[in-house]
């Protein structure tokens, strides 16, 4: 196998800019002429500019062609590999592989420094005969996988964080059992004070909540789609396994075979088709170790698309508690305000109560006790003023009543506020 490598280093690197940019990658680093020279030079077919357009969608896709102008090959196949721009260290992938003269001409954009590292150390580990033409894309998609797990993981540890705050956010029950008087009564004076404060930390929560979601969601479409791509790359290895392996005409095009001179017909056709068929098994075991690793990698996109549904999940089931909880406690509070008032209107009724009982008494008192009427004389004689020796009894009677009725009332709204309360902590249990 034999490997040429041409680094863009007269051209520049990766292109650079303060605000993310999906299309970033389309910005390369030399002219136009220059990019029809490398066309040209490396027969890169005209859709890999569609390709470095689909900023935010990942693709993958090959099609086969009719050779017309490179010699030594009827037909060609083109890649085309594009890796998302929705985050940074996108990738794109153009290649074109020539069956018949078992070569690959290949461009990829957007490589950093670590990425070419990455490519040269995985090529240079090559022990195979052959360059399989879907190598390049498995190297792509392994890279692509570090690149989304790294973001991943990043995002479910967030979402995870937040989700246990949002259960953690329920009161012990000590705190709940508490009366809504009691706790009530001792905020009145905090809570005015507070109330723009705590608004803005829950719109803040909600917020940062709702933006890990979409994290966490972007992600998970996005390893989704990854994950279809990666499919097609299967498909294509079975295929090139059938139809793409090297055929007993490679010699008569390959300008790296030695000549078989002082041999016979017989001897040089039975030299070539042995090498030939070394070539084919050393293909197709190339494309079997190929397919395993993209079936590896497929699985392990799986399980982590699998791990972001349940986090997607877990975040809905613990938003639905949370909105729960708040109506419950809603409930609650409506519940207390409708039996205090409920307390609030037996007592004005008992208040009225007393008073149509003792308000005619007390209206005969005053009348009587007017200059319209003389109680003083009798028979025409003034008796003068006097007062009865019996007027304890007028005072210990009015007491008496008066605190008969005090402390019926008294005991009276005392059951009616335990049994209010008994009521509460049986709704709280």
């Amino acid at each position: 196998m034999y490997v040429q490598l041409i680094r863009a280093h007269s051209f520049g690197q990766r292109a650079q800019s303060k605000f993310r940019d999906p299309l970033l990658l389309a910005h390369l680093p030399f002219s136009k002429s220059s990019l029809l020279s490398i066309c040209n030079s490396f027969s890169i077919h005209r859709s890999m500019i569609r390709t470095l357009l689909r900023s935010t969608v990942e693709a993958f896709s090959c099609q086969k062609l009719m050779s017309k102008r490179m010699i030594g090959s009827r037909y060609y196949i083109v890649y085309n590999c594009r890796t998302s721009g929705a985050w940074d260290g996108d990738l794109a992938l153009s290649a074109t592989y020539l069956p018949e003269r078992l070569c690959t001409f290949a461009v990829i954009y957007g490589c950093t420094e670590a990425t070419v590292r990455t490519m040269l150390s995985r090529l240079h580990e090559l022990e195979s005969k052959t360059f399989h033409p879907m190598l390049l894309p498995t190297i792509v998609a392994e890279i692509e996988r570090e690149r989304h797990i790294g973001y991943v993981r990043k995002a479910r540890q967030q979402l995870s964080d937040r989700i246990d705050e949002m259960m953690g956010s329920q009161p012990p029950p000590q705190a709940r059992k508490r009366t809504p008087s009691n706790s009530t009564t001792s905020s009145n004076s905090t809570t005015s004070s507070n109330s723009t404060t705590s608004t803005g930390s829950e719109q803040a929560d909600e917020s940062d909540s709702t933006t890990l979601w979409l994290e966490l969601s972007m992600f998970r479409n996005g390893m989704q789609n990854w994950h279809d791509q990666l499919g097609k790359m299967l498909e294509h290895v079975d295929d090139l396994s059938s139809t793409g392996a090297p055929s007993h005409n490679i010699h008569e095009n390959s300008e790296n075979i030695h000549p078989t001179l002082g041999l016979s017909s017989e001897a040089a056709a039975a030299r070539e088709a042995d090498g030939t068929d070394a070539l084919k098994a050393d293909f197709l075991e190339v494309g079997t170790r190929i397919k395993h690793r993209l079936l590896q990698l497929k699985s392990d996109y799986e399980f982590h698309i699998r791990d972001c549904n349940a986090l997607i999940e877990a975040m809905s089931l613990a938003t639905q508690l949370q909105w729960n909880r708040i109506g419950r406690k809603d409930a609650q509070t409506n519940l207390f305000i409708a039996r205090t008032s409920k307390q609030d209107s037996s007592q004005m009724r008992f208040i009225a109560f007393l008073g149509m009982l003792f308000l005619p008494g007390t209206f005969a008192a005053g009348l009587f006790s007017t200059s319209f009427f003389n109680w003083g004389t009798i028979k025409g004689q003034d008796m003068g003023d006097m007062v009865s020796p019996y007027i304890w009894i007028f005072i210990i009677v009015t007491i008496t009543l008066t605190g008969m009725l005090v402390g019926s009332w008294w005991l009276y709204m005392q059951r009616m506020k335990n049994a209010s309360q008994n009521e509460n902590s049986d709704c709280v249990a």
